[in-house]
């Protein structure tokens, strides 16, 4: 490889980093934002059927970009239902989904 294609692809490496800390920042301050809402039913309700609909939404799309779709949406809804659990001990509230969907 030429020396500007060495380049070329050093800086498309350093904006790759930058935009995979910026998700991790977007991704800590959904957390937050989970973790903290005073109702957590209302994130369930608006969650229901997001997977289906953002897959539905990037059918053409590498399969590893709509794998990586997918597994990102699984842990949202695990850390909806985590949060929607610490705030109804007595547990009363029924999961978001089932576990038979192969998402663990």
């Amino acid at each position: 490889m030429s020396n500007p294609e060495l380049e070329r692809i050093e800086a498309l490496e350093v904006q790759v980093q930058a935009i995979l800390g910026h998700l991790k920042a977007m991704e800590y301050g959904l957390r937050l934002l989970i973790a903290t809402h005073p109702n957590p039913e209302v994130l369930i309700a608006a969650s229901e059927g997001l997977e289906q609909r953002a897959t539905s939404a990037h059918l053409d799309d590498d399969a590893m970009y709509s794998a990586a779709i997918t597994q990102g949406i699984t842990i949202l809804r695990d850390q909806i239902e985590a949060a929607a659990a610490l705030s109804d001990p007595a547990g009363d509230m029924p999961p978001l989904r089932t576990r038979s969907s192969g998402h663990n």
